[in-house]
């Protein structure tokens, strides 16, 4: 079997002897061969491992509604599919007129096997029209962006809600 098929970023391959790689902090990689006639061997051994970036972004779950003049909140997930710790900022691409509640935008730090559920909390204008309505979220480490999902929130306004409930009945 493949190291790299237990591994992300790791090539190479196993011996059909028996042997493991372990690894700690401050011991390093080390392969450790036994044989049932000689005894357990344990030798120091380089693993080069690839950098491999795997961020994911997923809208929650269902629609999402908001009434104007009022605060919706824009659930999702980050993921961190890859073999490193990243360090990513949300960027977010509002509508005309809308506002994050955020008040402080403080970088995620997603370790690898890592999921974080995180919500946003907008500000949806008194005057915004109704219907469809797009908020963009980049996910960036630096300058590069890592991962983009554009969310759709329904607007309505009060005037609205009981409009297009189905035919009037007299």
């Amino acid at each position: 079997a493949k190291l790299s098929d237990h591994i992300p970023g790791i090539t190479g391959t196993r011996s059909a002897a028996t042997c493991r790689a372990s690894s700690s902090p401050s011991s390093g990689a080390m392969r450790r061969r036994s044989s049932p006639v000689s005894p357990t061997l344990i030798v120091p051994v380089e693993i080069d491992v690839n950098l491999v970036r795997q961020i994911g972004l997923r809208p929650g779950t269902g629609p999402i509604n908001a009434q104007a003049g009022n605060e919706v909140i824009l659930p999702f997930e980050i993921s961190n599919t890859g073999n490193a710790v990243e360090t990513v900022t949300a960027q977010l691409t509002l509508p005309t007129g809308w506002a994050s509640r955020e008040l402080h935008q403080t970088p995620l730090v997603v370790g690898p096997g890592e999921t974080l559920k995180r919500r946003v909390r907008l500000k949806v204008p008194a005057l915004s029209s109704t219907g469809s309505s797009f908020v963009q979220i980049d996910l960036r480490s630096g300058a590069e962006r890592l991962a983009s999902e554009t969310m759709t929130i329904e607007v309505f306004n009060s005037s609205s809600i009981g409009r297009a409930a189905g035919p009037l009945v007299s």
